[in-house]
């Protein structure tokens, strides 16, 4: 299991906004899934729901991924018994939401 990277400028400020939503736009291999990750753990730690957060993603391969990186992270940074605080987190395809209802 890789350490996650410590982030800082742009990256880090979208992980510790709060307020409103963040809508993350970059280039392929920019780092874009890790700062989402790092984001949804903020959120968890600071006693958000996993209910309360959606992620969305352009493909189901790249919300495989980001689901595989929030676990690593959430192990990481909140410890291994911090998984069930993901139950209800909805991270996919705007298509698979709106399939939901």
């Amino acid at each position: 299991m890789n350490q996650a990277p410590a982030l800082e400028g742009e990256p880090l400020r979208a992980v510790e906004h709060r307020g409103s939503h963040v809508q993350i736009i970059a280039s392929a291999g920019s780092g874009k899934t890790e700062v989402v990750s790092q984001r949804i753990v903020s959120l968890l730690k600071e006693g958000i729901s996993g209910r309360d957060i959606v992620a969305f993603t352009f493909t189901e391969r790249a919300a495989r991924e980001l689901k595989d990186r929030v676990v690593d992270r959430v192990e990481q940074i909140i410890g291994h018994d911090a998984l069930d605080l993901i139950a209800g987190l909805f991270v996919g395809t705007i298509h698979a939401y709106a399939f939901r209802f």
